[in-house]
């Protein structure tokens, strides 16, 4: 829920403004800090130390970002067949592994000290398929020296193993048990690895993981790249003067001017790919190198407007295609990060380790609501589609929704896969299992149940009601029936609802006269957020006896509402 800007504490001061309940009924502050000094992100014994062969640098944080990205894996079955490269940035002020760089000073970032994590993503969503900590201990490979080089052909050797090739098939989606099973070392085989790649893809990246060396390795192995080139790492069978490379002058008119003119582009074919190379004139001199993603490369023009009404302006840019794409789909990982950011995930640490975590945790957050704003478009599965732009939550919305549920997940429920496996769960008999009663009311279970089906006693926003209502029939007997909401006698049921013995539930309904003049039980009883605060509900599901049941107050009506609307996550 955001950390306060690392003033964590105050989410327990009952008397400020960030104070919250859910957190501080949780656990106490002194808890959270145990655990907190407690953490633990890997397993020291199975990890290779520092000298030894297969070190890495960042073992410390790197179990939960191999969950993230397996799951990721997991949950799509087919990627995209264009990815973006970039590196996110986590803030630390102190000190990480000597010698490593896994920490320092950073030039260009929003945070003048810390560490990075190269991902590498569908380009129209984030989704990490694969990930590359930075530091200085990469094994260099193919005589490749520059760093983000390195990194990137790392990241397209993980990605060979993922392309379905004429001998292998998509995989079927994975359960969720063997989602979580993805904290095990075994995920390091090959065999294990999910397909999810019809074609190589071909790779959005800026200049700083590219150069010739790389361009001509990425061609030999099939994949595509867009890439920026800087002026000092144009191709060398160029000469220099024949490509833009000089910078502009701020203003320059001559500049302006040679923004519309046709872009220089060199071609050379080779047995097995074709590279591109891309020179124009933009706001400076700007130089873009592909391989394998360029048919045709020509100037054009596109309409820009601002403002609105009388105010609104039209005016003209150039642009051509190997501009247009790289433009179009290399600002994936920035759209992830300023939503990291938002995130507010932080906390004060003096370990390195625990300020990347953080920012992993932001990122599967991220990872999460854009599953959740894909499953809405309806693309998927047409139930899920939003009905309006209203019922679709933020992304504030969304992250408060993930830490309420987090807060009050309990595995007694069994909700969720692998909730059976849990302590709590196999040391409770098995009769009472699921059906253990909330603190504050009735359980999941028994919620869950009483609303499943059409014919269901709680009617949700009470568009069943209806049919309820025409089923109403007199007690057949002369002799009345105690009302299962206020205990009196009365003469009418519902017919549709029906007890453990298969009789119907009597209800007064719009009762005009005598004791229950005016009692609204027909309609407390079907209502969602009444539900474990009649008579009836009182003794069967919260074990209470009939002498001590009163009706609910208005406190005790919005505490269960509360309640009810909690299990509903």
């Amino acid at each position: 829920m955001g950390g306060c800007n690392g003033a964590l504490h105050r989410r327990w001061q009952d008397d400020g403004s960030l104070y919250n309940k859910d957190i501080a009924g949780t656990m106490s502050l002194s808890r959270f800090g145990e655990v907190k000094r407690s953490m633990k992100l890997c397993h020291n014994n199975s990890c290779a130390k520092k000298g030894q062969e297969d070190y890495d640098p960042a073992y410390k944080f790197d179990l939960i970002y191999k969950c993230m990205v397996h799951n990721t894996n997991a949950l799509t079955k087919y990627a995209d067949e264009n990815q973006t490269i970039d590196e996110t940035t986590w803030g630390h002020g102190g000190y990480g592994e000597p010698g490593s760089g896994i920490t320092g000073r950073l030039r260009g970032k929003k945070v003048p000290k810390g560490g990075q994590t190269v991902l590498i993503s569908d380009a129209r969503r984030f989704r990490p398929h694969a990930y590359v900590h930075r530091h200085k201990l990469h094994v260099k490979q193919d005589d490749m020296t520059r760093g983000g080089c390195v990194e990137l052909h790392n990241l397209l050797t993980q990605y060979k193993d993922m392309i379905i090739t004429p001998s292998s098939q998509p995989t079927n989606h994975p359960s969720t048990s063997s989602i979580i099973s993805s904290t095990s070392s075994s995920t390091n085989n090959k065999k294990e690895i999910k397909k999810i790649f019809k074609t190589h893809p071909t790779v959005i990246a800026d200049n700083y993981f590219t150069d010739d060396k790389m361009q001509m390795w990425i061609g030999e192995n099939k994949f595509g790249c867009i890439a920026t080139t800087a002026r000092n790492f144009l191709p060398k069978d160029i000469p220099k003067q024949h490509l833009h490379h000089l910078k502009s002058t701020p203003g320059c008119k001559k500049s302006k001017v040679a923004r519309f003119t046709q872009p220089i582009v060199a071609v050379k074919s080779y047995p097995t790919y074709e590279r591109a190379h891309i020179s124009f004139q933009s706001t400076s001199s700007t130089n873009i190198t592909t391989t394998n993603a360029l048919n045709t490369c020509k100037l054009f023009v596109e309409i820009r407007e601002r403002g609105r009404g009388e105010n609104k302006r039209h005016w003209a840019i150039e642009m051509n295609e190997a501009r247009r794409l790289y433009l179009w789909l290399y600002c994936r990982i920035d759209i992830a990060d300023h939503l990291i950011k938002n995130a507010n995930i932080f906390y004060r640490t003096w370990k390195y380790w625990h300020a990347a975590k953080n920012h992993c945790i932001a990122a599967v957050i991220v990872v999460a609501y854009g599953i959740y704003e894909e499953c809405g478009e309806g693309k998927l599965n047409e139930e899920w589609k939003f009905k309006d732009k209203k019922e679709k939550m933020t992304y504030w919305e969304f992250r408060d929704k993930l830490a309420d549920g987090l807060l009050t997940y309990s595995p007694i429920r069994i909700k969720y896969s692998g909730d059976s496996f849990m302590r709590a769960v196999t040391s409770t008999p098995k009769n009472k299992r699921g059906t253990k009663r909330s603190v504050s009311g009735v359980s999941a279970a028994q919620y869950g149940k009483a609303r499943k089906w059409t014919t269901s006693r709680l009617c949700g926003d009470l568009g069943k009601i209806t049919h309820h209502v025409r089923s109403i029939v007199p007690v057949p007997t002369k002799k009345p029936r105690v009302c299962a909401w206020c205990g009196l006698p009365c003469y009418f049921m519902c017919g549709m609802c029906k007890d453990e013995t298969g009789k119907h539930i009597p209800l007064y309904y719009n009762q005009k006269k005598g004791d229950a003049k005016g009692n609204q039980c027909f309609y407390h009883y079907h209502n969602d957020m009444m539900f474990g605060l009649g008579k009836n509900d009182h003794t069967r599901l919260r074990n209470g006896t009939k002498s001590e049941w009163k009706p609910a107050t208005s406190a005790e009506i919005r505490k269960n509402a509360e309640h009810i609307r909690s299990l509903q996550l």
